[in-house]
């Protein structure tokens, strides 16, 4: 009696299994045609029960699993045993009555596999694919052989819309499609995806380093009041979305942009994790600049300056933004024999004593890894704390490189050299004046540009794009001449503006913007004392001395601020001058005839007739030299005195014979 309830029981799960658990259509699940493997098969065993039994505690698990490589689990995977469809499967008596598995298990479910060594069902999926980590949580099909058939189907369904097992069919499968098609590996695709994010992010980041370094070479601001792109983070880059000026660095990236895809979507934050991540920031302006700064250019030149071996130093100290900077340099002769001077860094200074800034320069040297015994030559200004012999810095540099020669700047001793020289008081009152009338049109756009009107009506074409005057350098006398030459051409339209403020005349001469001009009292008083003084004889003939004599120093102003200039160019340029200079004063006679001259025809040009000032016996503020004839006057009393502090200064041992004595010292073996 129980044999046929079993018998029938049987048959009615069959039956049930046949009708219930119908095959799933195949379209799911396309197979992939795969080409056998390179692995020698011989050894491989294609009975998973055989690798994993009930018996195995975790540890024992995991270490069969681990011992499995590539090639076993592709065997597993596509060669496991597979029952014919005359396999007879033994039978066992599960839940009063026998059962035994059935093929079309294999049918319905595509990731079971049969073992005949445990008559047990397996995903071969899960079993060789699941992580270690989740084993211990995972049991039946995977850990553990199945035997249970009669709750085979209900169990089978719940096991494959679980998380792990998806995981694991697509683990599998890109395992199947890594030996077939080693290319497409999991790692090596991540490799090369790696890659080309690896290069995609370095073109990004060299295009945002050149458009800051184009932004420097070209000396224009970076930063503007609107830092942002866009408005949005959904359309493309576009500054006519901005409210503001974006800067000229996000202006030049926006113009790359539009001609770049690349950069264009990057911009647009199209394809990053976050949207901000653009290394547009200004701190990372900041950072490009310091790695572009330190990192690469003043790393190229250190190992420039390693290589040569020896060195001049060049610093001189300023105060910027309320604090005391030292702007270091050096030159250098590199290996291709040029004379280079470069600059290399802003030193912050605590203190402007001498200690200090030696101290400063020393450790730079130090934290360089150049070598301060190595240092041939030094060049500051004439300042106590850098020129002095006994505690100045350059002797104690000296201390550190007996060999290191100390010159005045030579650009600088010029620099006295021109304004001791113009320290007589008829020539200073004349430079004053002459800041006076600078002053009186450039700090005024309307007594400007009435002077500007009365030169474009003489000379539209001439002077369409040149200033009528230029201020005059506070610091630097030897960039002075360009004002000078600019005050001696609009001499005469000069004094055609100040008539017309003072006295309403030349209406004519003036552009239409300024027929009827109204110009207020304390302004027409300005005006008629700087008349009265730009039309004196004595200012002519004064101001004309200056011009002329000291033209000759127009020339090497310029040469001795080039980097190729040493000392011993610097010397040979000085004695040049010092020889313009001494045939001048042994000719006076003809040559300051020439100025005065000019100086008689820019006169009658102003209705100015020539004069000299009256003598008396004890004069204390001007020269008081006897004279006949007023061009007698001003060659004594103004050019060869003017032409003697020249050719003093240009003498002085302290400056340039100094310096030279110094340098002949030098010799190859010594300085080595």
């Amino acid at each position: 009696m129980v044999n046929k309830k079993c018998s029938a029981a049987t048959e009615q799960e069959s039956a049930k299994d046949e009708t219930g658990g119908g095959e799933p259509d195949c379209s799911k699940e396309k197979e992939v045609a795969e080409t056998p493997p390179k692995h020698k098969t011989t050894h491989f065993v294609n009975d998973i029960g055989k690798i994993i039994n009930a018996t195995l505690s975790h540890e024992e698990l995991t270490q069969a699993l681990e011992k499995l490589d590539v090639g076993h689990k592709y065997y597993l995977l596509t060669s496991h045993f597979r029952p014919s469809e005359d396999y007879i499967f033994p039978s066992r008596f599960l839940h009063h009555c026998q059962r035994q598995f059935k093929m079309i298990y294999l049918r319905n479910y595509k990731w079971m596999v049969y073992s005949p060594s445990l008559d047990a069902a397996f995903c071969i999926h899960c079993a060789l694919m699941v992580p270690t980590s989740e084993k211990r949580r995972v049991g039946a099909f995977v850990n553990t052989p199945f035997t249970m058939f009669y709750k085979l189907n209900e169990k089978a369904k719940v096991h494959e819309r679980t998380g792990y097992h998806v995981n694991a069919m697509l683990a599998s499968a890109a395992l199947r499609d890594s030996v077939v098609n080693p290319q497409h590996k999991i790692d090596i695709r991540f490799d090369d995806e790696k890659k080309k994010n690896i290069e995609r992010n370095r073109y990004i980041l060299r295009t945002v380093a050149e458009a800051i370094v184009f932004c420097g070479r070209q000396c224009i601001a970076i930063r503007g009041n609107n830092e942002r792109v866009l408005e949005n983070d959904t359309a493309a880059t576009d500054l006519t979305q901005c409210r503001g000026n974006p800067g000229n660095f996000l202006a030049a990236l926006q113009m790359i942009a539009n001609h770049d895809d690349v950069l264009g979507h990057h911009l647009a934050g199209i394809g990053l994790a976050n949207k901000n991540s653009k290394y547009t920031s200004p701190r990372i302006q900041n950072d490009i600049i310091t790695i572009i700064g330190y990192d690469v250019i003043r790393s190229d030149l250190i190992e420039e300056l390693k290589a040569t071996r020896w060195f001049s130093i060049l610093a001189d100290e300023v105060t910027s933004s309320n604090k005391e900077e030292l702007a270091l340099c050096f030159c250098f002769v590199d290996t291709n024999n040029n004379i280079r001077e470069e600059f290399l860094s802003f030193l912050d200074l605590s203190r402007i004593t001498a200690a200090v800034i030696a101290g400063t320069i020393l450790d730079f040297l130090k934290m360089t890894g150049l070598d301060a015994t190595n240092i041939r030559g030094q060049g500051y200004d004439g300042a106590a704390n850098m020129s002095s012999d006994n505690v100045g810095v350059q002797r104690l540099i000296k201390e550190h490189s007996p060999k290191a020669v100390y010159v005045h700047c030579s650009g600088h001793c010029l620099n006295l050299v021109i304004a001791h020289s113009c320290s007589l008081p008829c020539i200073r009152n004349t430079i004053d004046k002459l800041k006076t009338c600078c002053w009186f049109f450039l700090a005024s756009p309307k007594r400007e540009g009435l002077l500007q009107s009365i030169i474009r009506k003489a000379l539209p074409e001439e002077t369409k794009h040149r200033k009528g005057l230029l201020d005059l350098c506070k610091t630097r006398w030897a960039a002075r001449h360009q004002a000078y030459t600019h005050f001696y051409q609009a001499y005469i339209y000069i004094i055609t503006a100040l008539e017309n403020i003072v006295h309403g005349a030349n209406v004519d001469a003036c552009g239409l913007d300024f027929r009827e001009a109204k110009w207020d009292p304390k302004c027409c008083s300005d005006a008629a004392s700087l008349l009265a003084s730009l039309t004196s004889f004595d200012f002519i003939v004064t101001f004309l001395t200056i011009y002329h004599f000291l033209s000759h120093l127009s020339g090497i102003t310029v040469k001795l601020q080039g980097r190729s200039v040493d000392v011993i160019k610097a010397y040979h340029e000085i004695s040049t001058v010092k020889a313009v200079y001494k045939a001048i004063y042994d000719d006076v006679e003809v040559e300051f005839s020439r100025s005065y001259k000019q100086a008689v025809i820019m006169a009658s040009a102003v209705s100015t007739m020539p004069s000299m000032p009256r003598t008396v016996g004890r004069q204390t503020m001007r020269s008081n030299v006897p004279a006949a004839t007023p061009e007698e006057h001003y060659r004594r009393n103004v050019a060869i005195p003017f032409l003697s502090h020249i050719q003093s200064e240009l003498d002085s041992v302290l400056r340039f014979i100094g310096a030279f004595i110094k340098a002949t010292e030098i010799s190859p073996i010594s300085a080595l």
